[in-house]
């Protein structure tokens, strides 16, 4: 991070520097030239005489991770802005590092605060690929303090919106026509540099036409020429026909060098950064830093790295050029030795990462794949999994195959980085290699796995098959085989919607990996176990959960599609339709750059369930395209279904029963069929298609029955959806009091969670209904309020139909006067008619089950009435349940 030293003897390019000192008037200077140009050279010059304050980072391809260049540029900020170390570096230690976005707001925040003007210099900009850095550092940029300019010396345009930057005035750039020497600067500096004063035209021209103001060019042409006596000769008979020029003058260079010199700058352009120990290591020598200390007195193109001059590196495209000729001197075997050699000294050093990619370069594969077994993949902030999937995909297929859990490291790596298109062949190299070596557990875990993830990106007959060959090698009673049997039943169990067997086993599961955060334990584990607990109705606690996740994944580098997404609809329940379009916006975006097809066309429908619930029909109804298309070129069958489901959905609510009707029967269901989780939607859609057909008592005849199969499997949601529906069925019936009975219980279970979107859906006669429940019972006045005040029809027109149902539910003839019911009795006598069982009574009412039936008993008397039904009849008959 040490600005480099300003070169002895630099020809003066005063009107560069002066063009550099407008970086004061813009947020972001780019200096972009190719490979030579003198873009490190002229900031060093410019830096040397800059009266501010200024920060440097010279970068190198390994600092492609996120969290090592975000580290480094936030330290070098601290030399600039001291406060930064009190401020922002313990949210860079904290247990739990925080967002690099959160981070970055911070940073920003705390260098406003400087009243000098600041200059932070990222040199060799070209070598950061990582695009998770280019998308951050936009962000950086965007929200430059005033005080802070940065500026970027790049051999190529960086991957960021440059074209909004000059529009808005923030931008300041030199490019290569402006770093190149112009005819005198040549003449100059060949001057300066040789002696030798050449003409406006003849050698002067051929020099220009041939190396067209190029700074390194130049230099590398006064060094091959230095030790000549015949400079003016060479030059005038000087053809430039070398098509590498460079290479060509390199080599004059080399050969006006000593053997001792060639010798150690061959052995050592290998090594990215340079320090004396590691030169000895690979050169045999032990003069590394007396050698190193000459190379940058003689300019022979070595940079020091830092103030004490310990650590150095070669130019970039002198290092390339020295690298091709030991190459072609010496050959591969001697330059994989030199590698090795370096690959030693790393390992002794500590530095693994290092030595790993030493190891890859000398080719020499099962020592790297040793390495990187023995240090397994670090879930953790920082880690750089580009570099380490980069490693794996280099090591030869019969490597891999021999080191089969560096596959399903890498597997892992891949669905943290959200490269999901190669994840079959990891698996199935994970799955041979164990195979191959007899390891049936570990491959009966890889196959687990890979059922799982199947199941993640939606294929769900691809999950049954891989359990279906994961189960022979699970049958014994180790803890991996029993997790892993046990994690494959709570997902079949998920599938079919049998919440109360699935609840355990992934409560179980989340215990035991609570130490291990990988995607396919910890993370995906938490996120499903939020997913019953929304089924089973408690949507507060699956909030909990689902944010708990999202929190994880800031932390850690997990896709956070599948949970934005989830959180988007619990948002859309709540009615909270801002928040829950951000989420999913943010989800798609992610589901995109993943190619996660099942959420790309989930995430079409559930953008089409928002634009509903705000009134954009047509919009809608676009979306719900998108994902039937989606879904079908992916082959996603339930995504498709309920596509389907919602189409009809909407049809049903602008009285094109054609289409609906015409869903229906694309889903074949019928009314008389046995409860199935899988139908439950299409069931529902049914029944509301019923109801509108003026067949309200068919809904309510077989209804209870798949309400009592989704209570008994746990899954709440549907319960209260159900009871919503027989709510509206007896309200078609003009059955006010059963009706409000229904809605009454709805409320009690729907409350807890929060539910709202699931009554705005249903409209104007659920609204109704609300209103006559708060009417006659007072009680439930504030919950009733609650739900009205997020409906958009008015208050007056939902009485007005109020009293429409009341005078049409009047019944002709005289009525039977109330028996004498306690209001206990009454109570239980209204559930009854809502359809209660006596163990839901006795949940509802936090009574023993004993009691209920003498309660029930005692009513049966008093009615006179022989069973529960004819008792709720008799009461319905004579509108007892309307004065209760």
């Amino acid at each position: 991070m040490a600005i480099p030293p300003r070169r002895p003897q630099l020809l003066d390019r005063q009107a560069l520097r002066q063009q550099l000192d407008e970086v004061n008037r813009h947020r972001l200077t780019v200096i972009s030239a190719p490979a030579g140009f003198g873009k490190t050279t002229l900031l060093a010059d410019w830096a040397s005489s800059f009266e501010g304050l200024i920060a440097w980072i010279s970068l190198d391809a390994t600092e492609n991770d996120p969290a090592s260049f975000w580290n480094y540029l936030i330290a070098a900020c601290q030399r600039l802005y001291p406060p930064l170390e009190h401020l922002i570096t313990p949210l860079l230690q904290s247990p739990g590092s925080l967002p690099i976005d959160t981070v970055l707001v911070s940073l920003v925040n705390t260098l406003a605060c400087s009243l000098s003007p600041l200059v932070l210099v990222l040199d060799d900009y070209h070598l950061i690929t990582s695009q998770k850095i280019h998308q951050d550092m936009i962000f950086f940029v965007e929200h430059l303090p005033a005080p802070m300019h940065l500026i970027i010396s790049t051999r190529s345009d960086p991957p960021l919106p440059l074209a909004r930057f000059r529009a808005r005035g923030s931008l300041y750039e030199l490019r290569a026509l402006d770093l190149r020497f112009s005819p005198e600067e040549t003449s100059l500096f060949l001057q300066q540099e040789l002696g030798v004063v050449l003409s406006e035209g003849g050698m002067l021209e051929v020099i220009e036409q041939h190396l067209e103001g190029w700074p390194a060019g130049l230099h590398l042409l006064a060094l091959s020429l230095k030790h000549r006596t015949d400079k003016l000769l060479w030059l005038s008979t000087w053809n430039g026909r070398h098509r590498h020029i460079s290479t060509y003058l390199i080599e004059e260079v080399l050969d006006q060098q000593s053997s001792e010199v060639q010798e150690f700058l061959l052995c050592t352009s290998f090594l990215p950064r340079l320090t004396g120990s590691l030169c000895n290591a690979v050169s045999g020598r032990s003069d590394g830093d007396r050698m190193l200390e000459y190379l940058e007195e003689a300019n022979l193109f070595t940079v020091a790295l830092d103030e004490d001059r310990s650590w150095y590196r070669y130019h970039h495209l002198f290092a390339e050029v020295l690298q091709h000729r030991q190459r072609k001197l010496t050959g591969t075997a001697h330059v994989a030795k030199i590698y090795r050699r370096a690959c030693a000294w790393y390992k002794q050093q500590g530095f693994f990462l290092e030595s790993v990619e030493a190891a890859m370069s000398a080719e020499d594969y099962d020592e790297a794949a040793i390495m990187l077994e023995q240090q397994g993949i670090p879930v953790t902030e920082g880690y750089p999994y580009e570099r380490f999937v980069s490693w794996i995909e280099r090591l030869p297929s019969a490597v891999l195959t021999r080191h089969p859990q560096l596959a399903m490291w890498y597997n892992s790596a891949l669905i943290m980085m959200g490269e999901l298109q190669k994840l079959d062949e990891a698996s199935q190299r994970a799955a041979q290699g164990f195979e191959e070596q007899g390891k049936l557990t570990r491959l009966g875990a890889t196959l687990a796995h890979q059922a799982v993830r199947c199941y993640w990106l939606g294929h769900t007959s691809s999950f049954f098959a891989y359990r279906e060959k994961a189960l022979p090698y699970l049958s014994g009673e180790a803890p991996v085989e029993k997790d892993a049997r046990s994690l494959m039943t709570g997902f079949v169990a998920l599938h079919t919607g049998q919440v109360q067997l699935a609840l355990p086993i992934f409560a179980e599961s989340l215990r035991v990996n609570e130490g291990i955060p990988n995607f396919s334990g910890f993370i995906s584990c938490k996120l499903r176990l939020a997913d019953l607990l929304r089924m089973q109705g408690k949507l507060q606690e699956a909030a909990r959960h689902y944010q708990q996740v999202i929190e994880r994944t800031r932390d850690l580098r997990f896709p956070a599609s599948e949970v934005l997404a989830r959180w988007s609809q619990v948002l859309l329940e709540w009615d909270q339709l801002s928040e829950a379009e951000a989420a999913l916006q943010q989800a798609l975006a992610s589901a995109q750059h993943m190619q996660h097809t099942k959420l790309l066309s989930l995430g079409a429908l559930y953008h089409a369930r928002l634009l509903l619930a705000r009134g954009e029909t047509v919009l809608a109804e676009q979306r719900l395209q998108e994902a039937f298309q989606l879904a079908c070129r992916y082959d996603h069958q339930e995504v498709y279904r309920e596509a389907l489901i919602e189409r009809a959905r909407v049809a049903l609510i602008q009285g094109d029963y054609v289409t609906t009707e015409h869903c229906l029967s694309a889903c074949a269901v019928q009314i008389d069929d046995a409860p199935a989780y899988a139908q439950e939607a299409a069931y529902l859609l049914l029944s509301r298609w019923l109801i509108a057909q003026g067949k309200a008592r068919l809904v309510l005849d077989h209804l209870p029955r798949w309400r009592q199969v989704a209570r008994e499997d746990g899954r709440g949601e549907r319960e209260i959806e159900m009871l919503l529906i027989q709510s509206l069925a007896y309200a078609a019936l003009q059955e006010r009091e059963q009706a409000l009975d229904a809605l009454a219980l709805t409320l009690h279970l729907a409350e807890p969670g929060g539910y709202l979107r699931l009554f705005l859906n249903e409209g104007q006669p659920v609204q109704c209904l609300l209103i006559q429940l708060g009417e006659r019972t007072p009680s439930q006045q504030p919950s009733v309020q609650r739900l009205l005040a997020h409906f958009p029809i008015s208050e007056q027109k939902a009485s007005a139909q109020k009293e429409l149902v009341e005078k049409k539910a009047l019944a002709a003839g005289s009525q039977k006067p109330l028996p004498l019911l306690s209001t206990r009795e009454k109570e239980i006598l209204r559930l009854i008619a809502a359809g209660a069982s006596n163990e839901d009574i006795a949940e509802q009412l936090v009574i023993a089950y004993s009691t209920v039936k003498r309660h029930v008993s005692n009513i049966l008397v008093k009615l006179s009435a022989t069973n529960r039904t004819q008792a709720v009849a008799l009461a319905r008959e004579q509108g007892w349940l309307c004065e209760m």
